[in-house]
């Protein structure tokens, strides 16, 4: 969230806060990671970016009862539009997240 725009990351704590959703993933067994994960910039000009991201999330819900553990793979296709935000030292750019758009 410390890359996203402050309007950005303010909708989506508000949102996370008014959903109870981290209190639900804290106390959650299940836990995902990124099986496959692939970024193309689509457009860059001046100082903004369009980079769209691709790839697996697995969600691994463990074992339970006599139920068997089990991993549930979502495929997921997002653009992030981006501003590219210059940096006073050692002439390197920072990003700074202006929306997540699923495609």
């Amino acid at each position: 969230m410390n890359m996203m725009d402050e309007t950005l990351a303010a909708a989506i704590r508000s949102q996370w806060i008014e959903s109870g959703y981290l209190s639900t993933i804290s106390s959650s067994p299940a836990r995902s990671h990124f099986r496959s994960f692939n970024a193309e910039v689509l457009d860059r000009r001046e100082q903004h970016a369009q980079v769209r991201v691709t790839g697996e999330r697995v969600l691994t819900i463990p074992p339970m009862g006599d139920k068997r553990a089990e991993d549930i793979v979502t495929e997921f296709d997002i653009t992030l539009p981006m501003a590219i935000i210059p940096r006073t030292r050692l002439a390197t750019h920072g990003v700074r997240i202006l929306d997540i758009v699923n495609n």
